[in-house]
């Protein structure tokens, strides 16, 4: 399996202060995992991995162009984030309009002042789902097991046990409410700025991550 994986911004020896990216081609899959799970250690760095340059993402975009022209044409805002297509009218606010890919090569625009769009689709899932996770707890009061109702339902085994072990448990099959992101503290930001001054140790962190992975038969290059 061959994929892309795109890691920069990288000053380069010579002090140009343009950023670099390398591209690393792994022909093992294995190369890639051990090099995705060791990317926690450029945490607060400048150094990024992704794998926008991967044969999927090229073509994910590549099927999404005609709608971003189009939304070009009619005078709107459009560009690519990663393989998400993202469309706003000009002058907007950042938060007034928002646009999700959720098939390929078609994008669902909703662009409605405060988001109540998205909130009244929130709402219609809430009730959905709660309506289903009832159907769970009384089936299973009814004597049929977990197996039977992911059957009947179209719905994972697990999805249907944890639901009837939160029944068990409050008496109630609502969703809890998400804590949120936590604060960053003030060291940790010095710390991260610090990390990015010191332009000469990206060279370093990037070295033990990518190199020992690479092999004969991978290739890599600067750009």
């Amino acid at each position: 399996m061959e994929r892309a994986h795109r890691v920069g911004p990288r000053p380069p020896p010579s002090g140009d202060a343009r950023p670099r990216t390398v591209v690393v081609r792994f022909t093992n899959f294995n190369q890639r995992q051990l090099t995705l799970r060791s990317s926690a250690r450029l945490k607060n760095t400048n150094i990024y991995i992704n794998e926008d340059l991967c044969e999927s993402s090229v073509q994910i975009r590549k099927e999404q162009l005609p709608a971003l022209r189009r939304a070009k044409a009619e005078g709107k805002i459009a560009y690519f984030n990663h393989t998400k297509l993202v469309v706003r009218d000009r002058g907007a606010a950042s938060d007034s309009s928002v646009v999700g890919v959720r098939d390929r090569g078609e994008a669902r625009v909703v662009a409605d002042g405060g988001g109540t769009g998205i909130m009244e689709q929130r709402r219609i899932f809430r009730l959905t789902a709660l309506s289903e996770r009832a159907k769970f707890v009384s089936m299973w009061v009814e004597g049929k097991t977990t197996r039977n109702i992911a059957r009947e339902l179209d719905v994972s085994a697990s999805t249907v046990s944890r639901w009837i072990k939160r029944w068990k448990t409050e008496g109630n099959v609502n969703t809890r409410p998400r804590l949120g992101r936590p604060s960053i503290k003030r060291p940790q930001i010095i710390d991260g700025v610090q990390r990015f001054n010191k332009t000469w140790s990206h060279y370093y962190l990037i070295q033990p991550l990518i190199f020992p992975n690479l092999k004969t038969n991978s290739s890599f290059s600067w750009i």
